[in-house]
């Protein structure tokens, strides 16, 4: 009971009963994207997925990582780590600009499998215990968790009871398994949250089959979670939690105008361009190559 009050706590009185989440997504979370989600109906943001490991020991890399905005609240930090000390080491230097510290438990990309972290940590439930009991220990601020799930609807309950024993006070289910991705992505489960969600105290988040606002309301009304968690859906249309499909230039001016206030990486610019433009794009191929090829942020408007 301790657990539920606490990671209810959190939910309620920290980040303020969100129903609506911005997904952490690698180089396509940044300051400019959120600033622009949460005046679209997003009520909780996440950073990118970053490395606790060179966060910890370079401070160009942090530099680069806290974007300063004192309004850019609630936020919670995601890292990506295999080592108990070293993602204690980047909770404690994250603690003062953020409102919380979510570890990757479920990216199942290439460069994850490479590097031991996200989803390839499934099957070592000690070791990431060991990681969120660890941090746990060293920060005032809660640890949080985004899993991926397994074939077995049981040994996903399994695997988010440990974590929540461990200290999670949040836990976001991405109903697929570690290998659909990319043209395996297909469908994902909404019983493996649902039977998550019945079976921990704290909050879960659902994340998988988000595409418009409906999907959102049919996913709570079924799995009955805290709250959905979309990326792919905001990408394309960062207006998702409104229930708008607004033409692809106004988004794209309202991300640009948001840019221009909060300089970032062109490449993340161009990332966004190209999802919010896609079917713009397959009408006017000829776009493609300048966008591609553009050097500087103003070009890139024009």
């Amino acid at each position: 009971m301790a657990e539920e009050n606490e990671g209810y706590k959190f939910y309620k009185e920290v980040l303020g009963s969100p129903k609506h989440v911005l997904a952490p997504m690698v180089d396509q979370s940044e300051l400019p994207f959120r600033k622009m989600s949460r005046e679209l109906g997003v009520h909780l943001c996440y950073t990118p997925m970053w490395h606790a490991g060179i966060f910890s020991r370079d401070p160009k890399y942090r530099k680069l990582v806290i974007e300063h905005c004192p309004d850019d609240r609630p936020l919670l930090f995601q890292f990506c780590a295999n080592d108990p000390e070293k993602f204690a080491h980047a909770c404690e230097l994250a603690e003062p600009h953020c409102d919380g510290v979510d570890l990757n438990l479920g990216c199942p990309q290439v460069i994850a499998a490479r590097g031991h972290y996200g989803a390839f940590l499934m099957e070592e439930w000690e070791r990431v215990e060991n990681i969120i009991r660890t941090a746990c220990a060293r920060i005032k601020k809660p640890i949080t968790c985004k899993i991926r799930v397994y074939e077995s609807i049981e040994k996903t309950v399994e695997y988010a009871k440990r974590l929540e024993r461990a200290g999670a006070k949040i836990i976001t289910v991405h109903g697929r398994r570690r290998e659909q991705r990319g043209p395996l992505t297909g469908i994902a489960s909404w019983d493996h949250i649902k039977a998550v969600k019945e079976a921990v105290s704290v909050p879960v988040f659902a994340n998988g089959n988000i595409q418009y606002l409906r999907d959102v309301e049919k996913c709570i009304e079924y799995t009955k979670v805290d709250a959905v968690m979309s990326a792919e859906g905001a990408l394309y249309n960062p207006a998702i939690f409104t229930g708008r499909q607004p033409p692809a230039w106004e988004m794209v001016d309202k991300y640009l105008a948001y840019c221009n206030q909060y300089p970032t990486n062109l490449s993340y610019v161009r990332g966004h361009l190209f999802r919010m433009w896609q079917k713009c794009l397959d009408n006017f191929p000829e776009m493609r190559h300048p966008l591609g090829k553009v050097k500087k942020f103003d070009d890139m408007c024009k």
